[in-house]
């Protein structure tokens, strides 16, 4: 679940970046945003890409049906009706799920920015989203899953053989 440099250029979708291969795996993206017309974009584009999608057009839905044990990242929006993007990575935090998170807005203002970001947002990007942008930044987002997967993974087998320690070991 990482990128990985390569000599070539590559296209995905009818994006081309210089020198980068996805390597999506089995990531998801879940992606929340009230607009259909933006999610049914980033559904195609993120699809192309290899990448499985999962949309949502609210916090609220999202929140429901989000499977933490699935890799990949959000894409969320911060001026959703209802619960907004803010509210929901606090659900998340609160709810003890590290999931790499990258605000999407057209209304981008300083001090959402800041707050998004020192609560553990990965990135924030404003609308109109640049393609090749919002696919580096998933990439991106998708990797620091995967570490963070794979460091809870080891630190679980550490205590566990730890636990199974006798007194004289």
């Amino acid at each position: 679940l990482t990128c990985a440099k390569q000599h070539a250029w590559r296209t995905i979708g009818h994006v081309q970046l210089e020198g980068q291969r996805m390597d999506t795996g089995k990531a998801t993206i879940f992606v929340v945003d009230d607009e259909e017309c933006v999610r049914a974009s980033l559904r195609r584009l993120l699809a192309v890409s290899g990448f499985d999608v999962r949309t949502f057009e609210s916090g609220h839905h999202f929140l429901l049906e989000h499977d933490p044990e699935r890799p990949g990242c959000v894409l969320l929006d911060l001026a959703l009706p209802g619960l907004n993007g803010l509210q929901v990575q606090d659900a998340l935090r609160d709810a003890g799920i590290e999931r790499p998170i990258i605000f999407l807005t057209g209304q981008a203002d300083v001090p959402s920015s800041v707050r998004a970001l020192k609560r553990g947002a990965v990135d924030f990007i404003s609308k109109p989203i640049e393609d090749a942008d919002l696919l580096a930044a998933v990439c991106a987002a998708v990797a620091l899953d995967a570490e963070a997967r794979e460091r809870r993974r080891l630190i679980a087998q550490i205590q566990e053989r730890m636990q199974r320690l006798t007194q004289r070991e």
